[in-house]
């Protein structure tokens, strides 16, 4: 039976799909939640948080200190987070920040601690829920001052294990399925030894034609465009477009000066001739800006730092091959990158025309910061090396990068299948059921909404029901 609850007052951030909008808000209205999302819609407007036009009245003093602590502990992650709001990652975003100076990212800091300081102290929020690790700059903040202020913190992460998604409590324990919070725990899952993933999110990013290109991008235009005509009901709306498009437009120049390298330039540092016959390791490249860098990364948000690294221990006469993701753009490949690739002697840049199946069936040993080739490769039998935090961190076969391993031996090991699998029906027991990202549900073929509903409505109260007996 589902209780009602009166005094608990939930934030919740992300969600921002239709699907995930829907369900957090036929979940508050069954238990009866008091809760703040922030969305695309309604308000906490993310838009307007990004433009930092979201008002707020200043009743609220940030205490003395928090903010020079969030500069000195949290400055370089916030940094890289909250950039791809900038225009030299997207050219149509709207936001404050312009990318003049660095001095913006510090007014962006005061806006948000201020913003979110007092929309916690005066709506009373006693709990936060992330859809993801933060990973964004805002949400990074909004943990922090939960921290602070001693709410209960919950993160929900949604795992290519077909409808199965865990909860932990802190960022530092992402992948430790030891620690995670399990109330509609899943059934074991058994998988194959092979290399090979159906990975929905890397469909149609390979072998697309110039044709397809132009006709994907001319779909996307009259779906936009059929989209504003149904907006416009007003002068005053016609005003907010002009000065949207005036935007984008200066956006879209900055835009593309850093493109147009990366287009005409980027594949012209790839190699088309390379020997599967040499040693090597293989290291394919995180699309960026991300999660899987952003936040799980660390230091490693800098690829290029784990590449060179890899290369300082890497033995005499093997190679390290790297790919560049298919959905990569502009943002973090300018001419610094490349330069500075290719003063890594020991490092080649394949064709993205490679198979990246045949580099993890030929390699010795495969790296990644917290990428899914990982997973291809450890459920495969070849071992890995971990630079960030990956939610297969705890299994057999993964090691984590320091500057005393010895790859020969690593290149040497098994990865024993009976005991991953072992470890893997773990974990997966110690997941929930449901699908908090809508994105996923492709990976799930006997996904239906109502039932979706009910299992998240479940998660839900029962998670509810911990923070008001522990309160």
């Amino acid at each position: 039976m589902i209780e009602h609850y009166k005094r608990h007052t939930p934030l919740f951030w992300g969600f921002f799909q239709p699907m995930e909008k829907k369900y957090i808000d036929f979940i508050c209205e069954e238990l009866r939640l008091n809760a703040v999302h922030v969305s695309k819609r309604g308000q906490p407007n993310v838009f307007e948080l990004v433009a930092r036009s979201a008002e707020f009245e200043n009743n609220h003093m940030l205490p003395l200190g928090w903010e020079e602590e969030f500069i000195e502990k949290h400055f370089r992650e916030f940094l890289f987070n909250y950039d791809r709001y900038s225009l030299s990652f997207e050219k149509n975003v709207i936001s404050a920040f312009e990318g003049d100076s660095n001095y913006d990212y510090l007014c962006a800091i005061n806006y948000y601690l201020s913003y979110f300081y007092n929309l916690i102290i005066s709506k009373g929020i006693t709990q936060v829920v992330f859809n993801n690790p933060p990973h964004q700059g805002i949400d990074l903040i909004i943990y922090y001052l939960a921290s602070k202020l001693g709410l209960d913190k919950n993160i929900l992460y949604q795992t290519i294990l077909p409808n199965r998604f865990f909860h932990y409590k802190n960022i530092d324990d992402f992948g430790r399925y030891s620690k995670f919070v399990t109330f509609n725990p899943s059934e074991g899952f058994s998988f194959e030894k092979r290399f090979e993933k159906e990975l929905f999110y890397m469909e149609g990013r390979v072998g697309h034609n110039h044709m397809t290109r132009i006709f994907n991008k001319t779909s996307l235009s009259l779906r936009k465009t059929k989209k504003i005509l149904r907006k416009l009901s007003s002068k005053e709306d016609m005003k907010k477009l002009i000065a949207h498009r005036k935007k984008k437009f200066y956006g879209a120049k900055a835009f593309t000066n850093e493109s147009k390298f990366y287009r005409s330039k980027g594949e012209s540092f790839e190699s088309l001739n390379i020997n599967l016959e040499e040693k090597f390791v293989y290291f394919p490249l995180h699309y960026q800006p991300e999660l899987t860098t952003s936040c799980l990364g660390g230091l490693y948000t800098d690829q290029l730092l784990a590449i060179e690294n890899l290369a300082r221990i890497l033995p005499e006469g093997w190679f390290i091959y790297v790919k560049e993701n298919p959905k990569q753009g502009h943002y973090m490949r300018g001419r610094a990158f490349y330069e500075r690739l290719s003063k890594i002697e020991s490092a080649i840049l394949v064709s993205k025309s490679v198979s990246t199946y045949e580099l993890l069936k030929q390699s010795q040993v495969v790296a990644t910061i917290s990428g899914t080739v990982g997973w291809e490769a450890l459920s495969g039998g070849k071992p890995i090396i971990t630079f960030g935090m990956a939610w297969y961190r705890d299994f057999s076969g993964v090691h984590c990068f320091s500057h005393n391993l010895n790859l020969k031996d690593i290149s040497n090991q098994n990865v024993d299948h009976t005991k991953l699998q072992s470890q893997v029906n773990e974990f997966s027991k110690s997941c929930n059921q449901g699908i908090v990202a809508s994105a996923y549900r492709k990976l799930y073929k006997n996904y239906e909404t109502t039932k979706n509903n009910v299992l998240l409505l479940n998660f839900f109260d029962q998670l509810t029901k911990l923070y008001e007996n522990n309160n």
